[in-house]
């Protein structure tokens, strides 16, 4: 088995945005899966803030477009907010809103999101590559369990997901959470 041995000295840095946005989303029945910054906007010169949402019933293109306004209009307003000063460096610059389902390509933060996709397939990428597998950083397989980080064991970013390899070698790799840059279900349609 595979393993990624980097040390791990603190649980995950929870990021500002989204320890605004959890709780709003939560008041209206959706929960925040992910946030993500990409390159600019086509044609545009500032960058797009994209923020997946999700819930129980699934989320349609009609619950993206009702909550887009409200996510933009909370966030202009904590710009502006002393108690959120840790938001308003990461806002100031302008940035393009984008409301999004999961989709097809799932992204998966949290333990519990590899946790309730157990027996899917994923790719995930890391931040640092795998020294004991040749330096790699890109994973594909299937998921086949997770576990708590003993250090961390309430954080739901900390801890430990396997995968099984493609190729029916049975082969685990066991990745930490912490060293995922990116992860998605994939689509075996």
């Amino acid at each position: 088995m595979q393993t990624s041995n980097a040390p791990q000295e603190t649980g995950h840095a929870r990021d500002p945005l989204e320890s605004f946005l959890e709780p709003l989303l939560g008041s209206m029945g959706f929960d925040l899966l992910a946030i993500e910054w990409a390159g600019a906007s086509q044609g545009g010169s500032r960058k797009v803030l994209r923020v997946f949402i999700d819930c129980v019933a699934g989320v349609s293109v009609g619950d993206c477009a009702r909550m887009s306004p409200i996510i933009g209009n909370a966030l202009d307003a904590t710009e502006a907010d002393p108690g959120h000063a840790d938001c308003a460096p990461l806002l100031g610059a302008g940035y393009v809103l984008e409301v999004s389902s999961p989709g097809l390509a799932r992204p998966l933060v949290r333990r519990s999101h590899f946790d309730r996709f157990l027996g899917r397939r994923a790719k995930v990428c890391l931040h640092p590559p795998l020294a004991v597998a040749g330096k790699q950083k890109i994973f594909h397989g299937y998921i086949r369990s997770t576990a708590v980080d003993p250090v961390f064991p309430t954080d739901d970013r900390a801890g430990y997901v396997e995968l099984e390899s493609l190729d029916g070698s049975g082969e685990l790799t066991r990745l930490r959470l912490s060293d995922v840059r990116r992860a998605n279900l994939v689509y075996e349609g």
